[in-house]
């Protein structure tokens, strides 16, 4: 195996390493924000403009993340369809070289 297709292969996690700690990084935020929204919120008198705009920012937060079981079944799915779409071109690769 040639040194280029090695350190490839390595680049490869790499890249999937920081998007993972990218990803965990991102739910981290999203967590401290909606605290912290909610720990200023509760210290504002309800009605006055401080309390609405947090108010709206939880909101925001929450409909946000209701969607992402949403999303996360919709990229299983995908994942399914790639992966049974994979095993199907394979299959016919191999079954056309077995032909000829």
């Amino acid at each position: 195996m040639s040194l280029a297709l090695k350190q490839n292969k390595k680049g490869n996690l790499g890249v999937w390493l920081q998007t993972g700690v990218v990803i965990v990084g991102g739910l981290m935020l999203w967590a401290v924000s909606a605290i912290t929204l909610q720990a200023f919120r509760d210290s504002q008198t309800s009605g006055g403009y401080a309390y609405n705009i947090s108010q709206g920012g939880l909101t925001f937060l929450s409909n946000a993340s209701s969607q992402l079981g949403t999303a996360g079944t919709i990229l299983g799915v995908s994942l399914l369809l790639v992966i049974i779409g994979g095993i199907g071109v394979l299959g016919y690769m191999g079954y056309q070289k077995a032909r000829s």
